[in-house]
């Protein structure tokens, strides 16, 4: 056990949580070693019948809580590439979604209605719910613009559009988009590397391949993952089956 572990699980009556009120009886869910002189700690603390609190706190090496009180710190904090993610109360309702680098100072210009961190990404919203990436160094690399950006792997994120367009998929590591017509929406990639889809028109299930074409058609009411075998279970209209990954079909 490193020392901050012993620390935190031996004098966790000490964890200050959100408004800084000492729990005794609070939980540590996870926490961080330390970096550039500080560390954090998820803290939980139970009501009587659900979960009452949950808050971070960072520590320094000395093990003192280090209070931010113009700051929540998110329950993600962690050093993500030397910044934390974090919510400042004095700013508008709309945008109190931050960054603070390693010297925990704000990074200007860098407001946001809403930040989550997946792969080596920030998905980002303004106050008008349009949605965008941001890269490890929290430069923008797809403009805020879309309706919904949702991860379909951790390089990959399904790009709802706001208007006509087709919506896309971004590769955050090649920068490559890839156009999504007649697709309405579209699942998390699977094991064997293929995205369930449903159709535009009829609203049906099928199967894009890993660059987003369609190898299954959109044509079934239900359709499953496929298996080890490379087997998917389906149903259309009254017709049972499974169905293998060039699309033909074995009836039951």
């Amino acid at each position: 056990m490193s020392k901050l572990s012993e620390f935190l699980h031996t004098q966790k009556q000490k964890i200050f949580t959100r408004p800084y009120t000492i729990y005794p009886d609070s939980n540590i869910k996870y926490f961080t070693e330390f970096q550039n002189g500080f560390a954090s700690a998820l803290v939980e603390k139970y009501g009587r019948y659900c979960l009452d609190c949950i808050a971070v706190y960072l520590i320094d090496t000395s093990f003192k809580p280090v209070i931010l009180t113009q700051y929540y710190c998110n329950t993600d904090a962690a050093w993500i590439n030397w910044h934390i993610i974090a919510v400042n109360k004095n700013h508008p309702d709309f945008e109190k979604w931050v960054f603070l680098d390693k010297e925990l100072k704000e990074v200007p210009d860098k407001k946001f209605a809403s930040i989550q961190y997946h792969g080596d990404c920030f998905i980002v919203s303004n106050r008008h719910r349009q949605y965008g990436i941001l890269d490890k160094d929290l430069k923008e690399i797809l403009p805020l613009k879309y309706s919904k950006i949702a991860p379909l792997s951790s390089t990959r994120f399904y790009c709802k559009s706001n208007d006509d367009n087709p919506s896309i998929v971004f590769d955050c590591v090649s920068g490559k988009i890839y156009s999504l017509e007649g697709v309405t929406s579209i699942f998390k990639e699977s094991e064997n590397g293929f995205y369930k889809f449903v159709g535009k028109k009829d609203k049906m299930f099928g199967y894009l391949n890993h660059e987003f074409q369609i190898v299954i058609e959109p044509k079934y009411n239900s359709l499953g993952e496929f298996d080890k075998n490379g087997f998917a279970p389906f149903a259309r209209d009254s017709a049972l089956g499974t169905i293998d990954q060039t699309g033909k079909e074995f009836l039951r």
